[in-house]
């Protein structure tokens, strides 16, 4: 017995209703169909052991092409796509509040039911196209959350010359006008 999950209104687990406990991750990720037992009665289960390694495993490979990165191969990404060295403080703080320079990450649903994607957390509804491209960075989100950040600090600097660090909500709450990382590598 180690994982507890949840399936809201009652559901018994299934692929379709499970979810990890405290987690974000997507329905179909706990139980699996496999035989639970009854944890208590408010709906709540304790999976098999086997069920638990399949989690850890399934979670990993949902990041597996994500990656973070240190500061100063930020530095040489940002320099290379040939941001202004005066910006690099501020792209580094951005990278850093936004995803904790994973490029992996996926944060949302937001109140509007968007995701953002990637180490700058680049909004769904606006910038890119869930499975295909489009948005105004004509990209296909997926393409956001890999190890290869060339299309997502484009995207990035697209939205920096539209709104500014200001249409990032941790710039603003956490870079703009504090102490910014060193960009000195």
């Amino acid at each position: 017995m180690c994982t507890v999950v949840w399936c809201p209104g009652g559901q018994t687990p299934t692929a379709r209703c499970c979810f990890a406990a405290g987690s974000a991750l997507r329905p179909a990720v706990a139980c699996c169909h496999l035989k639970v037992s009854r944890y208590s009665n408010n709906h709540r289960y304790v999976c098999s052991e086997l069920t638990a390694v399949f989690l850890v495993v399934l979670m990993t490979s949902l990041t597996v092409d994500g990656k973070r990165f240190s500061r100063c191969e930020l530095v040489s990404k940002f320099t290379q796509h040939q941001i202004p060295q005066s910006q690099l403080r501020d792209w580094l703080c951005l990278s850093e509040k936004e995803s904790g320079m994973n490029s992996g990450k996926v944060g949302g649903p937001n109140k509007n039911g968007s995701f953002d994607y990637g180490i700058f957390q680049i909004n769904g509804k606006y910038w890119c196209k869930k499975g295909k491209k489009g948005g105004d960075c004509n990209i296909n989100c997926d393409d956001l959350i890999d190890s290869n950040i060339d299309d997502d600090i484009e995207c990035a600097k697209k939205i920096y010359k539209r709104h500014g660090f200001s249409a990032w909500v941790a710039w603003r709450n956490k870079c703009d006008g504090k102490t910014l990382p060193s960009a000195t590598c």
